[in-house]
């Protein structure tokens, strides 16, 4: 049985592969469903990352406590709900990481679903 996100990655691998053959690449109006950039200022962002963040820090299961840094790089796309991708820097016990985290946000079944991508330590 496939779950939401696997079924959320499927459309969104479809409406990538569209959009790479599409004739109107670039701009977002001309492309539905395609990946845009997102503002990392924009509060409901600022939230997800908070979310995300909890989420590592959950998942690192070490008893450290994460903070986050910045808000490195956001996109925001249109799928079976919102797919909001992050690019986060996040620091604990003094070791910087760099996570990869996608979130997916369908308000009308109150859900969104965080995956953490990958979490790998960068140098200063």
């Amino acid at each position: 049985k496939m779950n939401t996100m696997q079924v959320t990655y499927g459309l969104v691998m479809v409406m990538m592969l569209f959009c790479a053959y599409s004739p109107a690449q670039g701009a977002p109006q001309d492309c539905p469903g395609c990946p845009v950039e997102g503002d990392p200022q924009d509060p409901e962002i600022q939230k997800y990352a908070e979310q995300a963040v909890d989420k590592i820090e959950n998942e690192a299961n070490c008893g450290c406590a994460y903070e986050l840094v910045e808000i490195s790089h956001v996109t925001t796309q249109v799928v079976a709900g919102e797919l909001v991708h992050l690019d986060l820097v996040v620091v604990h016990e003094e070791i910087k990481e760099q996570c990869s985290v996608d979130i997916l946000v369908q308000s009308w079944l109150d859900v969104e679903e965080i995956t953490i991508n990958s979490c790998e330590a960068i140098s200063e």
